[in-house]
């Protein structure tokens, strides 16, 4: 029988994540091609544990000429090309089995859907697509040393078509990028490509990718914006995707005005795909503009049968407004609807930890345990792919709401044989002992396993300690850890620590929350005098965030208003407004304003007091706050609104 699939891949030093992709690949593929560029720690006797096609491989800076010769040693009808990082769910890898038969190679190559993890705790997830499987035909090549593509080298048009495959990538997590020093490697290859092909668009774009995945914003900027002045076609398939890039690096430092002025010179040109209007009404949800928001996003849900692509993610033509226009109508308090969008768009997307926050935190703060089982049945969850079962379990265990009946959901399930869960379920019921002798009986390298990618995190690890005053494994861990040690150091012998332990500091006080263990909560808190003094707005966030509001506005006050950030005022003038405090409310968001804070809800606040307050002062300033709305949100319909009933 002919081979189906062969799996493809280039690998250097990567015994840490190597075996995860072979694993959870190897039943879906018929053969496994190994190219190793000089490894020097266990890469290969892992690959040869999957497959005896491992061969070595000169490295010569160019990754297209490295698979394509690992092409050239494969024998399966198609090739899947796979990064050691990257990995697949097992029953998807059979589904796209089916599908490749199914279409009796009518394509050259499939496009896949990627999920990429980034941050510290893969507390950021974005996807992307790429072509990852192509037929295995000596006449399609890739070509370019880095971001290779394929061709053919006859001068046919290559035809594809978008595949259920979903593939996982953990490579921009920020503990992989900075120890692999994969951004400057890259950066390094591009510029041989920029100073080889005389400063190509093509090769700028690259690089602002590169920036963006370390978190660069202002250098990938300007190199979407050299790649734009550079482009010979606007029709160039990376060019759309490149004006998009622009917006969200604007949007990430807060250039708005710039983001939708780049919008408005795009929309006439690409009109054909929804990722402007997506990105305007994700624009108009940071400005506070949610009514605004709200007619962008309906009308792209509206008219979904006018968009069969999109420039940069098909997540814009129906999964991402679902999931805005959820949380627009949850900031609303608009329960039903809310829940009603955010289940249109968990139909899409399992994997988004944001939308699972939103949607099972109203699922189990509204529901019974009955409707809840049923629920749970209906959906299949907790079954299937385990991928996204880790999601929603790292999800649902840490709500405040869902202690009481997190455990009988699990309990149906094959999870709850898992010893990161049982001690998950030991900590959620106040056993913080209990929980500790699970985790104990681990090795310290089975631990950090387990706290990188199990339901027991380190958070929980920390606290379990703790608050059973068991210490002693936990100081043992410390030191074998350095990025542990700090934040340990300090809650177990008070030392000083820095500025760079406050993520993890802060992550605590919330999981703190989530599990109820408000003792250790308060006796935490002594310890926010060695950071700056701004983490009392940051805990001011936090408790405002799970709803205690008075405790907010004490670390609010704690920390002044030379401190105050645009949310603070947001959040005190909300407050003032439920307790009819009016002219309170307008002088603290006009206080906001002479600092430069013009989120709209701000502006809004103080003309819905205007209209109704008889205050001399407040009406003396009107005029020059209807001049500044004008200003500020001049493309608003809700604004025009508020300044039509201010006249």
């Amino acid at each position: 029988m002919s081979k189906l699939i062969s799996l493809c891949m280039i690998v250097k030093n990567e015994e840490s994540v190597l075996q995860r992709c072979l694993e959870s690949v190897k039943d879906g593929v018929d053969e496994i091609v190994v190219v190793d560029t000089g490894s020097t720690d266990n890469t290969k006797d892992i690959a040869y544990k999957y497959t005896d096609k491992v061969f070595n491989y000169k490295w010569n800076d160019s990754f297209s000429e490295a698979r394509n010769f690992a092409q050239s040693k494969a024998t399966g009808e198609w090739i899947l090309a796979l990064d050691a990082d990257e990995f697949v769910d097992h029953l998807n890898m059979l589904e796209f089995r089916k599908e490749l038969k199914e279409n009796e190679n009518k394509f050259n190559m499939y496009v896949v859907k990627i999920y990429n993890f980034a941050g510290k705790d893969a507390q950021t997830i974005f996807n992307n697509y790429h072509v990852r499987v192509y037929r295995n035909d000596s006449v399609i090549q890739y070509y370019r040393a880095i971001h290779e593509q394929l061709k053919r080298t006859d001068g046919k048009e290559l035809s594809s078509s978008v595949s259920k495959l979903v593939v996982y990538h953990s490579g921009y997590l920020s503990y992989t990028v900075v120890t692999k020093n994969k951004g400057l490697r890259n950066q390094t290859l591009i510029n041989k490509e920029i100073e080889a092909k005389g400063q190509t668009g093509f090769d700028y774009f690259n690089l602002g990718n590169e920036f963006v995945s370390q978190g660069m914003s202002e250098k990938a900027l300007e190199c979407y914006v050299k790649a734009y002045k550079k482009a010979t076609d606007i029709k160039y398939s990376w060019v759309g995707a490149c004006l998009i890039q622009i917006c969200q690096c604007l949007v990430s430092l807060n250039r708005y005005k710039d983001a939708l002025n780049v919008i408005r010179d795009s929309e006439p040109i690409f009109n054909s795909y929804p990722d402007f209007s997506a990105m305007k009404g994700r624009i108009y949800i940071l400005q506070g503009r949610f009514n605004d928001a709200l007619h962008e996003l309906t009308d792209i849900i509206n008219h979904q049968d006018l968009y069969t692509e999109a420039l940069l993610s098909t997540d814009s033509i129906s999964y991402l407004p679902n999931k805005w226009i959820g949380q627009i109508y949850q900031g609303k308090n608009d329960i039903e609807k809310s829940i009603f969008y955010y289940s249109k768009a968990f139909q899409e997307n399992r994997n988004d930890m944001g939308l699972l926050k939103g949607y099972f935190g109203l699922l189990f703060k509204y529901s019974s345990y009955e409707e809840l089982e049923d629920f749970f049945a209906k959906e299949q969850l907790l079954k299937g792919n385990e991928i996204s079962n880790l999601f929603l379990l790292k999800v649902i265990f840490n709500f405040p709401e869902s202690s009481q009946y997190t455990e009988r959901l699990v309990s149906h399930t094959t999870y709850i044989n898992n010893i990161d869960v049982k001690a998950k379920c030991r900590l959620i019921n106040g056993k913080t002992a209990g929980a500790l002798e699970l985790i104990d009986q681990l090795t310290i390298k089975q631990k950090t396993i387990t706290f990188n990618v199990g339901i027991f995190d380190f958070s929980d690890y920390i606290i379990a300690s703790l608050a059973s005053k068991q210490e002693s494994e936990l100081v043992s861990y410390a030191k074998k850890y350095k990025n542990a040690e700090g934040i340990i150091n300090l809650f177990v012998f008070e030392q000083e620590t820095t500025e760079e332990d406050l993520p993890i500091y802060l992550a605590i006080l919330e999981r703190t929350i989530c599990l109820r263990q408000f003792d250790l909560f308060a006796k935490l808190l002594k310890y926010r005098t060695v950071f700056d003094s701004k983490i009392c707005i940051n805990i001011g966030h936090l408790l405002y965030q799970y709803h205690f509001f008075d405790l907010a506005i004490q670390f609010y006050n704690e920390a002044g208003t030379l401190l105050f950030d645009e949310p603070t005022y947001l959040n005190i003038i909300e407050e003032f407004k439920k307790q009819n405090m009016l002219d309170d409310a307008f002088q603290l968001a006009l206080q906001a304003l002479n600092k430069g804070y013009t989120h709209f809800s701000i502006i809004k606040n103080m003309l819905e007091t205007a209209n109704e307050t008889k205050s001399v002062e407040i009406n003396r300033v009107k005029g020059e706050l209807l001049k500044l709305a004008l200003k500020l949100y001049p493309d608003s319909a809700e604004m025009r609104e508020l300044l039509y009933l201010n006249r």
